[in-house]
């Protein structure tokens, strides 16, 4: 299984240089790294003999539209037996037929929502814990797709892999499939099956381009054992809530869920809606709230990280153990978009061996602050990652 091969990456950033005109897809600009994706692609299948391949992009830098890019090319349809030819509006008339796998319904919602503009192709969209329909094993596809490709290895998608493997033909003798993630390193260690990996961009990569946005840490200490963390969370949102726009909060409990939910509307006098029962449709009309900024702060528990595409988000707060690198990918990168500012307010408890390091999926933030209590009042020491030390913030205290 290869993963980066700077070279080759290297060819098809100079032809993208050499492009006379900025490539569309639909009104989209395409970005040079989900163009080396594309090429990446085509090359694997067409060329390295490659039957599954994973395309990992930092969450928020577009995946699910690359994916679409790469639907769409001439190449790889040739490849599949497709016709090119296009009508007069430039959709071809002999459609890929794609098999989009997903382990949430929230996922196959929003790759719903990315396609149903593209009529060069026609999704077919299924859960891993659902048998594929006995007619579409019938007239089968040409490409599946498997969303949050991390999860590849989970029982219940090799159930859906061994369900078609010998029962759907292909001109090429076999399903390709393409897998998306932003984090294709599994927390328990267990390696995805994928012939390749095509990563033309890192999280630290995108922020120094500006295709993200830079992030600011702020590491609240805990030493309460996890016995107070909520009244920890209260005095963060209290005394900081000026830094923090829209924003995502991550507690423990449903209860932590509706406490800090009515602090939030009542004293802080902030917008604040709590996720407790809401069905997929209500979260998203919440999120689309989000968006327009009727609402503040939305806080959960566990019903938004993986998967969750929040369209509008400037800080995350961090109110529990996070238990993988992958899942904290995936959360601060709901903050990450571009023109938003990317906080990311933290507990970390120095008496705990389960804290995660932020900065390892952040890569150097643009600022990372230390706080704490001392006297009943705020402390703040800003981390010199020159000097690896910490130094005295000037700031107020609140």
């Amino acid at each position: 299984m290869t993963v980066r091969n700077r070279e080759e990456q290297h060819e098809f950033e100079q032809e993208f240089d050499d492009l006379d005109e900025e490539l569309l897809y639909g009104e989209k600009t395409i970005r040079w790294y989900q163009f080396v994706a594309l090429r990446m692609t085509e090359k694997a299948f067409t060329q390295d003999g490659a039957r599954r391949v994973c395309v990992s992009l930092p969450t928020g830098a577009g995946k699910t539209l690359s994916s679409g890019i790469i639907f769409n090319s001439p190449i790889l349809r040739s490849w599949l037996g497709l016709s090119n030819e296009t009508d007069n509006n430039g959709v071809y008339k002999e459609k890929l037929r794609i098999l989009f796998l997903a382990h949430k319904h929230r996922l196959l919602t929003q790759a719903e929502r990315t396609f149903e503009h593209d009529n060069g192709v026609e999704t077919f969209y299924q859960s891993i814990f659902s048998n594929i329909p006995d007619a579409l094993l019938k007239d089968g596809w040409h490409i599946t797709v498997c969303d949050e490709a991390h999860h590849e290895a989970m029982a219940s998608f090799q159930h859906q892999l061994d369900n078609y493997t010998n029962s759907v033909k292909s001109v090429v003798g076999f399903i390709p499939m393409i897998g998306l993630t932003a984090t294709y390193q599994r927390a328990d260690g267990m390696l995805i099956k994928f012939d390749k990996i095509i990563e033309p961009i890192t999280r630290e990569e995108a922020v120094a381009e500006g295709w993200l946005a830079p992030t600011n840490i702020y590491s609240f200490v805990d030493s309460t054992r996890g016995n107070n963390k909520e009244q920890i969370i209260k005095d963060m949102v209290k005394d900081y809530n000026h830094l923090m726009g829209r924003t995502m909060v991550f507690v423990r409990t449903r209860e932590e869920v509706a406490e800090l939910t009515r602090f939030i509307n009542e004293v802080v006098k902030r917008k604040a809606v709590g996720v407790l029962h809401q069905s997929e449709q209500e979260l998203n009309t919440i999120l689309d709230r989000m968006a327009d900024g009727d609402v503040e702060f939305v806080v959960n528990c566990n019903k938004i990280g993986e998967g969750v595409d929040v369209p509008v988000c400037d800080s995350v707060i961090l109110g529990r153990t996070i238990g993988s690198y992958p899942l904290l990918n995936q959360i601060i990168g709901r903050a990450a978009r571009p023109g938003t500012d990317c906080n990311v307010f933290e507990l970390v408890n120095p008496l705990s061996s389960r804290n995660l390091d932020t900065t390892v999926v952040t890569g150097t933030p643009n600022l990372h602050k230390l706080i704490f209590k001392k006297g009943g009042q705020w402390q703040e020491r800003v981390f010199d990652y020159v000097s690896s030390g910490f130094e005295d913030a000037n700031l107020a205290h609140f």
